[in-house]
């Protein structure tokens, strides 16, 4: 248990930690492309987040049951991570986040080149099934590529 009476952690240790990740993700590139397509791809998901409500709403309708929808994006959700443990059985982690991404990157472009509420909201429910499949798919890429000492750094 933690009272408060151990020594704290000083600037130099943090830096040394700092530049020992630094170095790390220099020599393996797959660290620093990890946190690559982690960054671009959680920033999807911010975008998303803010965009969703005015992408399901139509001038002149009543506003939709966003509780509905956003409970029917949770259920899709769920469901992306019963298909990443199903499609690894059989195909490589690499393959499925392959897949994910290019499934999330469809789901994205539907919303920008239609303007029909009802494809939005299919397209936004894969995208939330992509969501699924993408957190156990980085969580097990980190586990293996990201050292572990360095895991908190990184």
């Amino acid at each position: 248990e933690n009272y408060g009476g151990g020594q704290t952690s000083s600037s130099s240790s943090e830096s040394g930690s700092m530049t020992q990740a630094m170095q790390v993700m220099m020599q393996k590139p797959q660290v620093l492309y990890c946190g690559l397509v982690c960054s671009l791809f959680e920033a999807s998901m911010f975008i998303f987040v803010f965009n969703w409500t005015p992408c399901l709403m139509e001038e002149g309708v009543p506003n939709p049951p966003f509780g509905h929808i956003f409970s029917a994006f949770m259920i899709m959700c769920m469901m992306g991570s019963r298909m990443f443990s199903y499609l690894t059985q059989f195909m490589s982690l690499e393959r499925v986040g392959l897949y994910t991404m290019g499934a999330a990157m469809v789901c994205h472009m539907i919303p920008i080149v239609s303007g029909n509420v009802v494809l939005n909201f299919f397209a936004f429910l894969g995208f939330e099934a992509c969501v699924g499949m993408y957190f156990p798919m980085m969580g097990t890429l980190k586990g293996q590529v990201v050292p572990e000492e360095l895991r908190s750094t990184i």
